[in-house]
């Protein structure tokens, strides 16, 4: 078996654990590999935080590798499994003690270039304190010409992310939906839209230059009346669950009580 890393080097428990967690597989027989061999891996360890995780996702989008994400940081929701029980994760999936859970992905088309997402595709105006002007449709209905800071659309997996900072829903993550959030909308009735993964979504500015985000990794700089397609991905990330429950995730992570058992 060969295990690919993806590692944010810039988070201090790094230094210490990948060494350790490097170690520890070998000793069991596992190849490790890091990101320049990381194609030829049969599992993926993410070891930062969500971003780290989005990388690794980037990386693998035309595999099915499954990802197991492990939180060196203090929050992520693609990273649930926390440093200090890192060894008894490895120990479950070398056993083939997990399941598989397949998120959706988002691919966005710009002219002859095409950007992939997991968690979400945002398009805003490339001067900072400008509003943008976006013409939106769905499936070739328009939707709305909406006045803002921007749009986010995003998969289920990114419901709790930028989109949720935004106002959007929190959608389960299994979900085959998107969800478009306007980012401080001029018009107040323009709220956010979950609508059937099968869509086609199509943007165009019409007052200067956009950006297109996606992960919020990868940017393009978009002239205006230039459309922007956006529709779910061919290919689905594989996520390792080790029997963590998605509420308890939000539970967690979000503060919210448990309730009480009588």
């Amino acid at each position: 078996m060969r295990f690919g890393l993806v590692v944010n080097m810039n988070k201090p428990t790094s230094k210490v654990l990948v060494p350790k967690v490097t170690s520890w597989l070998k000793e069991r027989g596992v190849t490790v590999v890091d990101e320049t061999d990381i194609l030829s891996a049969d599992i993926v360890l993410a070891m930062g935080g969500d971003g780290t995780f989005l990388r690794a996702a980037r990386f693998v989008a035309e595999r099915d590798i499954p990802i197991l994400g492990i939180n060196l940081g203090s929050f992520g929701f693609l990273t649930d499994i926390p440093s200090e029980d890192v060894f008894n994760a490895l120990r479950l999936v070398l056993e083939n003690n997990y399941e598989i859970e397949e998120r959706i992905s988002l691919k966005t088309k710009i002219e002859d270039k095409v950007l992939f997402a997991l968690n979400d595709v945002v398009v805003s105006s490339n001067e900072v304190g400008r509003m943008i002007e976006l013409e939106v449709s769905v499936n070739d209905e328009c939707l709305s010409d909406i006045s803002s800071d921007g749009l986010i659309i995003s998969t289920p997996t990114g419901s709790t992310a930028y989109s949720l900072s935004a106002g959007g829903p929190i959608v389960y993550p299994l979900l085959d939906e998107i969800i478009l959030t306007p980012i401080c909308a001029h018009t107040l009735s323009m709220r956010p839209l979950i609508i059937s993964s099968g869509s086609n979504i199509r943007i165009i500015t019409t007052n200067g230059k956009s950006v297109v985000c996606c992960d919020g990794q990868v940017k393009l700089t978009v002239n205006d009346k230039i459309p922007i397609e956006v529709n779910k991905g061919e290919h689905t990330i594989k996520l390792i669950n080790l029997d963590v429950s998605f509420f308890e995730i939000l539970r967690k992570k979000l503060g919210w009580s448990k309730r009480a058992n009588n």
